[in-house]
């Protein structure tokens, strides 16, 4: 999972929350690109996913029970918002 975008602010709040982000650039802004170094990404530990910049974490542990489908289709489809809308008001 990860997103592509060409606006900076986008691209830096997804990074941000540890969102893999690409920032896609005309190739003429990067003329003399160059890679100094390769570094090893941050791991998470327990399940637990830190946000950068932040002392939070996610938990990104397998849910027990697993969590239920709501919807399949379509993500643009008016019926996704039904049954999201349908399965949140069941919790009230």
């Amino acid at each position: 999972m990860g997103a592509f975008s060409q606006e900076h602010d986008v691209t830096s709040t997804l990074y941000r929350v540890g969102i893999p982000v690409w920032y896609v650039r005309p190739i003429e802004d990067l003329p003399f690109t160059r890679v100094d170094s390769q570094v090893t990404p941050e791991t998470c530990v327990d399940n637990r996913l830190p946000i950068r910049f932040t002392t939070e974490t996610i938990d990104i542990s397998p849910s027990v029970p697993p969590h239920p489908i709501i919807y399949i289709g379509l993500s643009g489809s008016y019926d996704r918002y039904v049954k999201m809308g349908s399965y949140l008001y069941s919790f009230f």
